[in-house]
Order: structure tokens, then sequence, then C-alpha cells
């Protein structure tokens, strides 16, 4: 049960018991009144028969004066009686009030406590012996446990982020060491072969090096990336992604935008995005033109290329490209899905012959 129920259910209780002691009120005032009339009605039978006993004098009327009064003064008792028994009621029903909300609140707060000092230990304990979940019970249903949890949560994506990292640098370490042992033996075949291919060699190992680089950094960036949102047409997307790239040829990209519809998003990791889509496209295209078409919320990026060999979500992964595959790092579609999964849209894949069909549904994915 948590703190929030516990003191609707102590709250209720002491109002039920407030409606008790309004009820008594009225019920108070109800008997009194009774009395009151009934004292009326008992005095003017007495003064009427006093009248009576005056103008004719009778031990008949003076008995029965004599009764009135005994009956009028049982009343008064009555009356004084019953207000004394309403007076003790009111007393006990607002102690035991007092006594029910002072009790349930002393419980919750010590209840609060205790879990406090579990969930203080708790964290000590993750820190003190390197842990990555605070070990303590705090029950089912309540505020601080839903606090525990959302913070093993944080730990959990801090403990993949951490894996990511090792995976990153395990990676790199194997992807650079390619080039670099490329270039070491380049610089040794310089020193007796002095062409301008080997020069050229040398060069295109080392701006290899750098596009390596410059995606690692892309995607490390991703980790703790916040969106900056804003309100732009999916022509001004395509056309600021193919503006950040070199294209030879125009002739090699046919553009259709069939609904020029509007997307919510960070423009610059989007452009960042269709960007790598389309130079993918265009790096493994056996044909052209490739095709970027954009219609029904989505925008789609087409080029003709011998299907998939392995499951799209293999390639979503760092460092996987095609068997035998030699151009690319293998790490611009798995950019491409962290962005996408940073603003919940849907990034997929399918083959249409002659082909490949990679798609971004830019509405946030349902649940």
């Amino acid at each position: 049960m948590t703190i929030k129920q516990r003191l609707y259910i102590s709250f209720s209780l002491i109002l039920l018991i407030l409606m008790f002691i309004i009820t008594v009120f009225f019920y108070t005032m109800y008997n009194l009144n009774e009395i009151h009339i009934s004292q009326t009605q008992t005095q003017d039978q007495i003064r009427k028969a006093e009248q009576l006993n005056n103008e004719k004098s009778s031990e008949y009327l003076t008995q029965n004066i004599e009764d009135l009064k005994d009956k009028l003064n049982q009343e008064e008792k009555r009356k004084n009686e019953f207000i004394d028994t309403i007076k003790l009621e009111l007393v006990l029903l607002v102690f035991v009030a007092f006594l029910l909300s002072y009790i349930i609140s002393m419980k919750i707060i010590k209840e609060i406590q205790e879990m406090l000092d579990k969930l203080n230990n708790g964290i000590l304990q993750l820190f003190n012996n390197d842990e990555n979940t605070i070990q303590v019970d705090l029950g089912n249903n309540n505020e601080l446990s839903l606090i525990t949890d959302n913070f093993n949560l944080y730990l959990e994506k801090q403990k993949e982020i951490i894996h990511s990292r090792e995976e990153l640098l395990r990676n790199i370490s194997h992807e650079l060491k390619t080039p670099i042992t490329k270039g070491k033996f380049l610089l040794e075949k310089i020193k007796d072969d002095q062409k301008i291919e080997t020069i050229n060699s040398i060069n295109n190992v080392f701006t290899d090096i750098e596009a390596l680089t410059n995606k690692l950094l892309q995607r490390e960036k991703l980790n703790f990336a916040t969106l900056n949102l804003s309100h732009f047409k999916a022509s001004s997307l395509i056309l600021e992604s193919l503006s950040k790239l070199s294209i030879d040829d125009e002739s090699n990209i046919n553009i259709d935008i069939s609904e020029d519809f509007e997307i919510q998003g960070d423009k610059y990791l989007l452009t960042l995005a269709l960007k790598n889509l389309i130079d993918n496209a265009l790096k493994y295209a056996n044909e052209f033109p490739i095709v970027i078409k954009s219609q029904n919320n989505t925008l789609f990026i087409e080029n003709i290329a011998k299907k998939l060999t392995n499951d799209f979500i293999y390639y979503i992964q760092p460092f996987t490209r095609e068997p035998n595959q030699q151009l690319g790092h293998g790490l611009g579609l798995n950019i491409v899905n962290k962005i996408i999964e940073l603003h919940q849209f849907r990034f997929n894949y399918k083959y249409e012959e002659p082909y490949n069909v990679f798609y971004i549904t830019c509405t946030p994915a349902t649940p």
C-alpha cells in the first residue's frame, strides 16, 4: 500500500469520526428541542391548573399541580443528564479522533523513516561494495520503491553505456590496426619508391582513419544527445542532407516528393541520418539513379543492389558489414538507428526487386 493510500485511509477514518460528531450534535439538538417542548407544555398545564385552583380551590387540583411540578423537575433532570452524557461522548470522540490521527501519523512517519534508512543503506552499499543495483526491500507499490526501481533502471542504462564503450574500444583497436599497418608498410615502401601512387595510398589510409574517427565521435555523442526539436518539411530535410554530400553527377539521384509532410524533430541529427543513408545508397548502388521518396510520413531511400544477406538487425550493430565488403566501417547504419531511436521514429528495411529500400517513418512509434 502506498503512503498516499495510507493517508487517504487515515483521512477517511478521521472524516468518519467528524461526521459522527456532527450526527451526535444534531441528535442532541433534536432531543433538547423535544425536551424543551415537553417542558413548555408542562409549564402551560401548571399555569392553567393554578388559575383554576385560585378560582376554585380543590385538593385534586393541588395534587395535580404537584404532580406536574414533579414531572417538570424530572424533565429538567433528564435534560441535564442528557447534556452531561453528550458532553462526555463528544469529548471522547474528539479525543479518539486526535489519538487516531496521532497514531496513524506517527506510524506513517516511522515507516517512511525506516524506508529512508533502508534506501540510504542501500545506496551506501551500492557505492561501498561496487554493486550494480540497490539491494533493499522497500515493499511493493509505494513511492520510495518506485524511486528505487527508477534509480535501478538508470544504473542499468549506465551499465549498458559502459558496456557499449568497452565494446567500442575493442572494436576501435581492431579497426585501426589494419589502416595503421598499411600506413607503416607504405611508409617503408616509400623509402625505395617515390611514386605518386604510393603517396596517394598513404593519404587514403589516413583519410580512412580520419573518417573512422569522425564516425566514432558521432556515435559516442549520440549516447548523451538531447534533441533540439523544431518543425520543418520533408523536402527541407532532403535538400539539407544532399547539401552535406559531394555529388559529382546530380543525375545519379532521383527525388520524388509525393507528400511534403511536416516533421517534428532535431533537424541536425535527422540530416546526419538521412545523409548517411543517401551516402550508402550511392556507394553500394549497382545502377543509377538512386531514388529518394517522401510519402505517407515516410522517407524512402532506394538503390538497385543485391538483397542484404543477413537480417536487418545485424546491420544496425556497430562494425558490421557484408561479407568481403571493403568500403566503409560498419558504423553508418548504427548511427542512423541511434538517431531514429532518439526520436522514437521507426527505421526499417525491405527488398523490392531490384531495389534495396531503407525507410524512416517520421511519426512516434506506438508502444
